[in-house]
């Protein structure tokens, strides 16, 4: 037995770590990055997306988990995504139709502020 199996155990042996009728879980992502374009000014960019499961239904977390890859398998199944091995989704052609279905399909959205630093704001 592996650390997970006692972890799992204790969780399915705990009754106050199960979901209650109607009780749903939530997930928060909140990115920040500080963006100098190429005429010298910066921006303080934020990208934001909460998400809350199905009550009595799916979790945040498996839809969050378990969607972009079904849409990405989908997608490679019709043809619409050519390429073969390992792929991680990091450039536009891969991860703009995720998140535009999860988007559009789903309710998942990022909502992205930008927001001007003085030239005189000091990167960490």
């Amino acid at each position: 037995d592996s650390a997970l199996d006692a972890l799992c155990a204790w969780f399915f042996g705990n009754k106050a770590m199960w979901y209650s009728p109607g009780e749903r879980d939530m997930l928060c992502m909140h990115h920040s990055f500080v963006v100098e374009r190429s005429d010298g000014s910066r921006e303080n960019v934020t990208s934001t997306m909460v998400d809350y499961g199905v009550e009595n239904g799916d979790t945040s977390m498996s839809r969050l988990v378990s969607l972009p890859v079904a849409i990405m398998i989908r997608k490679i199944i019709e043809n619409s995504i050519q390429l073969t091995g390992v792929v991680r989704p990091v450039t536009a052609d891969l991860y703009t139709p995720i998140l535009e279905e999860m988007e559009n399909s789903f309710g998942v959205k990022f909502i992205e502020k930008a927001v001007p630093l003085p030239l005189s704001h000091v990167l960490c």
